[in-house]
């Protein structure tokens, strides 16, 4: 008999997990909420005061705008990549069978939408009021 890989559920699963249901449970195709989506948000806000740094150098330089551009976007969308890819596994399938319980809400799923959106306004407020 095969031994069961016992795996270990974060936070980042549950998100991934409410972002995979929002999109079962709304309709895809008018469904701005996709897993990865929703889950690539918490990585480009935890990057986003390491990004400051180079902000400064491109307010001084502003020839550097288009490759701060093309940076930022290519975390954003590296991110979303590499968590699409880590969710098509088996992971994906053990995620799914352990939150199967759990009740979902679409209150919930949007309110972890908005909040690293909430939390990127807040540090680009206070980016531009005490960095710049």
């Amino acid at each position: 008999m095969k031994k069961q890989k016992k795996h270990r559920f974060y936070i980042w699963d549950y998100i991934w997990w409410l972002g995979e249901t929002f999109n079962e449970v709304a309709s895809p195709k008018m469904n701005p909420i996709n897993e990865g989506l929703l889950l690539s948000l918490y990585p480009l806000e935890a990057v986003t005061p390491l990004m400051m740094l180079p902000a400064l150098f491109v307010r001084n330089n502003p020839e550097w705008m288009p490759l701060f551009i093309i940076a930022w976007i290519a975390i954003f969308f590296g991110a979303m990549s590499l968590i699409n890819r880590h969710y098509k596994t088996r992971r994906g399938i053990a995620v799914k069978r352990h939150y199967a319980w759990h009740n979902f809400s679409q209150l919930r799923t949007l309110l972890m939408f908005l909040l690293p959106i909430a939390i990127l306004l807040l540090e680009m407020f206070l980016a531009d009021k005490f960095v710049f």
